[in-house]
């Protein structure tokens, strides 16, 4: 008779590595396996016990296709280097470019369309996509002096004059180290939607660009220049199934509310809906903008 099945998602390990934590489906510890009946009811009783588990996907898997860095130089890298580029730099490697890429694998949600509070901690985060996908945050670029020649041929000079790889491995603790010196990052995405896309990013200068996405997340509806995630908004009245005109949730931005106006096909200007408002209705859109952020509460108040 073959035995139950429950996923878990590994919380925690210790220091030795020799066990781990547990953790539901809701966010709660896992204290012993019992519980969920994985073991026939005569041996639950035995302790210590075994058990099988399946491995479904590891966090910390190979991105084989992601760049973690890279570098243009003059010269053929793989002839006569005793040793990687990255961990000796010597004045003829001729550099010309180097770049690196940060990654990332905590992500919050954001306050919308029932995702969890960010910051939220009695929750499954790797159910939310909040932990456990990494994906690029910043890129890198190195700065450096270039050395100069008298030499007329330009693509002979040009050189850096110095050079520290972005990621060095320490082969003490066996893993890989930032040195970020002379590094300036050129560009930083500071949102992902939990279903993958891309919410917000800021250049050098700190100016942010955002997008809102719509269609259960799968098509961008409006992007913004020079505005936060959190400071645009844009709604069409396109995308509102049968159930949220009975039951609206809090979307990122929405103007309908039951009562005040009607979505309708009839007319439309530049889609397939519009909202209709007959004498005397109004549509009053009332939302705390920065509550999640813990910055001070604002609030916008649009008439239409």
């Amino acid at each position: 008779m073959a035995q139950p099945q429950t996923r878990f998602w590994v919380k925690d390990y210790n220091a030795t590595h020799t066990g781990i934590s547990l953790m539901d489906a809701n966010g709660n510890e896992v204290s012993t396996l019992q519980q969920f009946q994985l073991l026939p009811l005569s041996q639950q009783n035995l302790q210590p016990y075994d058990t099988n588990f399946r491995l479904i996907r590891s966090i910390n898997r190979n991105m084989q296709m992601a760049s973690m860095a890279s570098i243009t130089l003059m010269k053929n890298p793989l002839q006569g280097y005793a040793t990687n580029i990255y961990s000796s730099f010597t004045a003829n490697t001729n550099i010309v470019n180097a770049s690196a890429i940060d990654y990332n694998d905590f992500w919050p949600s954001q306050c919308e369309n029932g995702l969890p509070v960010p910051l939220e901690t009695d929750i499954n985060a790797y159910l939310y996509n909040i932990l456990g996908n990494w994906k690029a945050s910043k890129s890198y670029a190195y700065l450096s002096g270039r050395n100069g020649s008298v030499n007329t041929v330009t693509r002979k000079s040009g050189y850096f004059k110095t050079f520290n790889p972005f990621y060095v491995y320490n082969e003490t603790d066996g893993v890989w180290v930032k040195d970020s010196l002379n590094w300036t990052y050129a560009s930083q995405v500071t949102k992902f939607s939990p279903y993958g896309a891309e919410l917000e990013n800021r250049d050098a200068l700190h100016r942010h660009s955002a997008a809102q996405y719509g269609y259960d997340y799968k098509l961008p509806v409006a992007v913004a220049s020079n505005s936060r995630y959190d400071e645009m908004g844009f709604d069409g009245f396109e995308d509102y199934s049968v159930e949220e005109l009975l039951l609206p949730q809090k979307r990122h931005f929405n103007l309908y509310k039951p009562g005040q106006g009607n979505i309708t096909s009839n007319a439309a200007h530049t889609g397939k809906k519009s909202l209709v408002l007959y004498p005397g209705q109004y549509v009053q859109f009332l939302r705390t903008i920065v509550k999640c952020s813990g910055e001070s509460d604002r609030k916008l108040t649009i008439y239409n």
